[in-house]
């Protein structure tokens, strides 16, 4: 079986095509969630940056959970976080994010509301069922992971090297 590698860099001009948001949020958030490119870093003002799949990937979780109603150091710290970096960290081709994709997982945060931004406890469950029950007495989100990565992967395919 032949792995089908994901092209190995993007510009934040295909990020944006790719997420569907605008360059700005994406910078925004870049900045916020702390994700530096990991290809090219840039460094001086007005210099390219060069994000790989990986950072597309967690540049879009940061994306959704920002749709979900997140903010600043919520999203950042779901996205430092366990659950979603050892996620992350095995979405090197695409075979991989369409594979994670038929998972159905979703991402579940609960107890916003505590002393300090951001939450409590996140984890990845494989049912709705499971997301109701860890939200029954507290309040969170959920981010529907394998929704999210089906459509990342559709748009993904044109850059694809075999």
């Amino acid at each position: 079986m032949r792995l089908i590698q994901v092209r190995v860099s993007f510009n934040i001009a295909e990020l944006s095509g790719l997420l569907g948001a605008r360059p700005l949020r994406l910078n925004k958030l870049l900045n916020v969630c702390r994700i530096r490119a990991s290809v090219v870093g840039g460094g001086a003002r007005g210099k390219r940056r060069a994000f790989s799949a990986q950072d597309v990937c967690r540049l879009g979780f940061a994306l959704w959970l920002w749709r979900a109603g997140l903010r600043g150091p919520a999203i950042r710290r779901l996205v430092a976080g366990n659950a979603l970096h050892h996620l992350i960290s095995g979405l090197h081709t695409l075979q991989e994010i369409r594979r994670e994709s038929e998972r159905h997982r979703f991402l579940v945060a609960v107890d916003f509301r505590g002393t300090k931004h951001g939450y409590r406890e996140v984890a990845l469950v494989g049912s709705p069922r499971a997301g109701t029950d860890l939200l029954r007495e507290t309040s969170g989100v959920v981010v529907p992971i394998g929704k999210l990565l089906g459509a990342l992967a559709e748009r993904l395919e044109e850059f694809v090297t075999i």
